[in-house]
């Protein structure tokens, strides 16, 4: 998953950035707005029904709440990836189907805006914060003036076994750090063990034990970075019997320890973005540079 990506929410706080190479991640949904930009290779999104091939230059913003799922349609993807909480009454119509030159010109504005936030989070220069929420104004203003969508999201109506998929994951997310089992959600929901397996693999490509897996691994994330807390009471929090079970799980997901991942992550600040999937960091700026107005940097 991107992993989530499939990795949720990676940062405790209302909006995040990191470069990841995707591979593949199942239906989920988050608050936060999230615009998706290739750098390089090819990928593929689900949003909703409707699915968008996209490939280097592409972007897409994906509106809060809406169920999406992204998979690698190359192996050498680039992906930035914005997340932010706007107001969730801004409902945005952004992706590689518009044709309007000015939507066109503005989505380099996009480009820029994210460019830079991705340059101000990475270098920490003074007062980076402040510039990150600059950025992310002028992202809101571009959407607000020129990508509004007729409709918004929550008024669309979606079939009976997308709205049970969406409560299925909104329970996950409320309650992964809590014993859950299967048989106790297919109770829950008045479901047959295997009836609910089977739609659990069929409609996230993930068995019902991994997708929770992951869910708790993406956010034990928060607490590993951003806190100083035991790995062993960081996986008693986020719903792993043991540390034995969460170094197990953290290693076959990621290819490294959690207590491996917390000092890489210390020594390399694009450690994060390499959880997804590895890249030459060296390209990713190589790429972004044109996008960044250098009168701009605080160098």
């Amino acid at each position: 998953m991107y992993l989530l990506s499939s990795q949720t929410e990676l940062l405790d706080q209302a909006w995040k950035v990191f470069g990841h190479r995707i591979f593949e991640c199942g239906i989920h949904r988050h608050r936060a707005h999230e615009c998706l930009w290739v750098l390089k290779g090819q990928i593929r999104v689900q949003v909703n029904e409707q699915v968008y091939d996209l490939s280097g230059g592409d972007v897409i913003v994906i509106n809060g709440d809406v169920p999406h799922a992204t998979r690698a349609a190359s192996q050498d993807n680039i992906v930035i990836c914005v997340q932010n909480q706007f107001d969730p009454m801004v409902n945005v119509d952004c992706g590689p189907w518009l044709s309007n030159p000015v939507q066109l010109a503005s989505m380099n504005h996009l480009r820029s805006s994210m460019a830079h936030i991705w340059w101000e989070h990475e270098y920490r220069k003074p007062h980076w914060e402040l510039a990150v929420q600059r950025y992310l104004t002028e992202i809101q203003l571009l959407f607000q003036r020129y990508f509004p969508a007729q409709e918004h999201p929550v008024a669309v109506v979606l079939p009976d076994q997308h709205k049970r998929l969406d409560a299925l994951i909104h329970y996950l997310e409320q309650h992964y750090s809590e014993h859950i089992s299967l048989s106790q959600l297919a109770e829950r929901e008045g479901l047959s063990e295997a009836y609910l397996s089977r739609y659990f693999k069929e409609h996230t490509g993930h068995t019902f034990h991994r997708y929770l897996t992951l869910l708790r691994l993406e956010q034990s994330m928060v607490e590993l970075i951003q806190t100083s807390h035991s790995i062993a009471a960081i996986a008693l929090s986020h719903g792993f019997p043991s540390i034995k079970a969460y170094n197990t799980a953290f290693k076959r997901e990621y290819n490294c320890t959690p207590g491996e991942f917390r000092h890489r992550k210390q020594q390399d600040p694009i450690a994060l973005g390499r959880i997804y999937g590895d890249y030459d960091p060296a390209n990713l700026i190589r790429l972004l540079t044109p996008w960044l107005d250098q009168q701009a940097l605080y160098l």
